[in-house]
């Protein structure tokens, strides 16, 4: 075929597709599905079809379609329910099953946290850890370093002002489950885990102390605080003016059902004044609205806290949590990853499905039902002591609106948001002063990328804006890498080789001089750019591209 890449899309004149013109694709308009259309884009000559619509249904047909067009066809699919990923790989010869929440979600968690975590990886039977220097010990490998005037270089040739490290990690108790297949699907990319379990007792006891806390408001302190004031302050007056009220008993009992006008003593027959009369008057109908008041908050808050504990768990008053708004499919993933990674969540969603529900439920955290760009909405989610706000909805304004609102909320707020317009996350990053900003697409797309290629990539290393892939690549017979050594694939700011698997044995940290051999093969770290010359360089002679 003549043309390098054919993209199909619902609409040829829509800005995606007219970027992907722009980049020298091939457009073909119609749905991915029918067979008229994957025969305009060539898939009976391709080698490789990646159908990344976010809808599993959808890409599950439109796989079987191209299949009986092309039985030989490379499938790289996108999918979002992992049971379901399970079950496709028996329907295909050649399919790699991702899913671009699992991989991108890392990138928000590092984002969210932001406190010098390392990222933990199972490579190999190696468990690794990418992160500063005071998180990482005995390192393999330098990603990132500071460069002239600060900016940031990836995979240095020197360990000097190193600012990201892949090596082990100084906290031994730490583990993460070796994989079962590739990047996102179906078991996603691991994650850091919490150091030690709480024990059921101390979990039932944060539990209700939650309860507690969700049920005595601010508010509701605030007004039973006066009204024990009140209470107090009236007690001592009645018993210093009214002779027959020396007793202090019988002044906080007079008192008390003066207030709740219950009783039935009359302040002429005490002997009262004028002036502790009229107070007296005047203490019966403060009293009276005064108990109206605690009913209405009482009733409010046991209301509040009912529909917050149908809905995952009770908000609380909670501090140095991340507020996530937006539990759909990237959302969720990144839910899993902060939980598991021991960080206390709070969920906003403008329309949640009973998936998000259970999910919230599943995962101990409240989900509120609203729009992130309110105010009040904010305040419930204790924007105001949050470490963190992630805005990851599938609506770039809705995500700009949230991010936007809780600056306005709070100043100093971190703020991590899902953009799908790389250049607009750019722009917003540095114009409007908001932390960072970051694209599902940009980390996810050189994953599928070489999925289609036929390698399979183990982890994902977000560095700032940028991705750091880790990938084992294996090298042909006729390849131009056969014959030479690890300097010509060990190239500083491109790719690093971390291990050189030789005859079944594996060589951690080799020597730029040590030979390559056909079969053997090389798990690497490099940017997108130096896998795929990576990948040319290991491959066939005659290997290309997929169309």
């Amino acid at each position: 075929m003549e043309e390098l890449v054919t993209a199909v899309v619902p609409k040829a004149e829509s800005p995606l597709a007219r970027r992907m013109a722009r980049l020298g694709a091939r457009i073909v308009e119609g749905p991915a599905r029918e067979m008229r259309t994957l025969r305009a884009a060539g898939v009976h000559e391709a080698r490789a079809l990646a159908l990344v619509e976010d809808d599993d249904v959808g890409n599950v047909h439109a796989s079987l379609a191209a299949q009986d067009l092309n039985p030989g066809v490379r499938l790289v699919v996108r999918m979002f329910n992992l049971r379901l990923a399970r079950r496709i790989d028996g329907l295909f010869d050649d399919c790699t099953v991702l899913s671009a929440g699992a991989i991108a979600a890392p990138f928000f968690v590092s984002a969210a946290l932001g406190d010098g975590r390392a990222q933990l990886l199972r490579i190999g039977d190696r468990q690794l850890a990418a992160g500063p220097p005071s998180a990482v010990h005995d390192p393999l490998a330098v990603l990132a370093g500071a460069g002239p005037a600060g900016a940031k270089i990836l995979l240095p040739d020197t360990e000097v002002g190193a600012t990201l490290l892949l090596g082990t990690p100084t906290d031994p108790e730490t583990e993460v489950p070796a994989p079962h297949g590739p990047l996102g699907a179906p078991t996603p990319a691991p994650v850091p885990t919490p150091r030690r379990r709480r024990t059921r007792s101390r979990g039932r006891t944060a539990a209700l102390l939650s309860m507690a806390r969700a049920l005595i408001s601010f508010r509701l302190r605030v007004v039973a605080g006066t009204l024990l004031a009140l209470v107090a302050g009236s007690t001592a007056i009645f018993h210093t003016a009214v002779p027959k009220l020396a007793n202090w008993l019988d002044a906080f009992y007079f008192t008390v059902t003066t207030f709740t006008s219950t009783g039935n003593a009359d302040l002429s027959d005490l002997g009262a004044s004028t002036t502790v009369k009229v107070f007296g008057a005047l203490l019966m109908l403060l009293g009276v609205l005064t108990v109206a008041v605690v009913t209405a908050v009482v009733v409010d808050d046991l209301i509040g806290a009912r529909l917050a504990h149908s809905s995952g768990v009770p908000v609380g008053h909670r501090s140095g949590h991340v507020v996530l708004c937006g539990l759909g499919t990237v959302g969720l993933r990144v839910a899993e990853q902060l939980r598991e990674a021991g960080a206390d969540v709070v969920a906003i969603d403008r329309e949640p499905d009973p998936a998000a529900y259970a999910a919230a439920r599943r995962l101990g955290i409240p989900l509120i039902h609203g729009d992130a760009s309110e105010e009040e909405v904010l305040r419930v989610a204790n924007v105001g002591t949050a470490r963190c706000l992630v805005a990851v909805t599938d609506d770039d304004v809705a995500n700009l609106e949230a991010g936007l609102a809780s600056r306005a909320f709070r100043a100093d707020i971190r703020v991590v948001l899902r953009l799908f317009d790389n250049d607009l996350a750019h722009r917003v990053g540095k114009r409007l002063d908001l932390s960072i900003s970051r694209s599902v697409s940009v980390a996810a797309a050189p994953v599928f990328a070489a999925a289609m290629m036929g390698r399979e990539v183990i982890a994902a290393i977000p560095s700032g804006r940028r991705v750091l892939l880790v990938a084992e690549v294996p090298v042909s017979g006729d390849s131009v890498a056969a014959g030479g050594t690890i300097a010509m694939i060990d190239e500083p700011g491109s790719a690093r080789v971390l291990c050189h698997v030789k005859r079944g044995y594996a060589h951690w940290a080799p020597a730029r001089s040590n030979p390559i051999a056909a079969d053997d093969h090389l798990i690497v770290v490099a940017t997108r750019a130096g896998l795929t010359e990576t990948m040319l360089l290991a491959g066939p002679a005659t290997e290309d591209l997929p169309a």
